[in-house]
């Protein structure tokens, strides 16, 4: 999807607070001019990622990769590792800052766009999409962002990743679409029953009694109990796949 400059000018960049920011990065290298290192390649870099402190001792001169990189991609895990393994342009088209209004706006537009059928995706981009990157909910009396890894993991669970444990065999975090609230999930039989992911019978039994193929909601637990070959990997089972039981 091609960038659409004058809207990124109109709703970010004619912002007062970003044409402040912008003069001092444009002040900053002319604090620095002269240095034969300081070339047309090159970027001046605030330490503190602070565009507005121009301290002699907060720049420094890097490659316009690792600078135009901050500070989601270069000093946290980037999202592409995190959620798609693979470099993303849907990540690298983001210019505002992690966190702000506009950072999440620019995701639940692309979303609409999505399911409008008006985006075309690389396969790894997929799951970026499906997830709720951009939506907030409340947790614990706070309302916190979905999916956005560069929240504090005491503020928000990880949403839709199942887990081994609970008072039950596995729990998982979702958002609870009719009150916007984060709702753990909990399921797997306790009484010693094994799992037998690998038995395509008990598979196919497993699916029926339960009806995998109505399972829909992300809040009941049938729906991640159908769905576990999914997830067996990281649950540490043998076994699994793209499959329903």
């Amino acid at each position: 999807m091609p960038r659409n400059y004058k809207k990124e000018y109109e709703n970010y960049h004619s912002r007062p607070e970003q044409k402040k920011r912008r003069a001092a990065r444009n002040a900053a290298r002319k604090m620095l001019k002269g240095r034969k290192e300081l070339t047309d390649e090159k970027d001046v870099h605030h330490k503190d990622n602070d565009p507005l402190n121009n301290d002699k001792d907060n720049l420094s001169i890097v490659s316009q990769k690792y600078n135009r990189r901050e500070p989601r991609l270069r000093e946290m895990k980037s999202f592409n590792d995190h959620c798609c393994g693979a470099e993303s342009n849907l990540v690298e088209n983001n210019i505002y800052r992690v966190g702000s209004e506009m950072y999440f706006a620019y995701w639940r537009d692309l979303r609409e766009q999505y399911y409008k059928g008006e985006l075309e995706l690389e396969p790894n981009e997929v799951d970026i999409m499906e997830s709720d990157l951009g939506e907030f909910a409340q947790f614990n009396g706070e309302n916190v962002a979905l999916d956005c890894i560069f929240e504090e993991e005491k503020k928000q669970p990880e949403l839709n990743k199942p887990k081994a444990g609970g008072p039950k065999k596995y729990y998982v975090y979702v958002k609870d679409p009719s009150s916007g609230n984060i709702k753990k999930v909990s399921w797997g039989d306790t009484t010693g029953l094994k799992v037998k992911l690998n038995d395509p019978k008990a598979r196919k039994s497993f699916a029926a009694r339960h009806k995998c193929d109505q399972q829909n909601d992300k809040t009941k637990a049938g729906y991640w109990a159908c769905r576990l070959p999914r997830y067996a990997k990281q649950l540490g089972l043998s076994g699994g796949g793209s499959f329903f039981w």
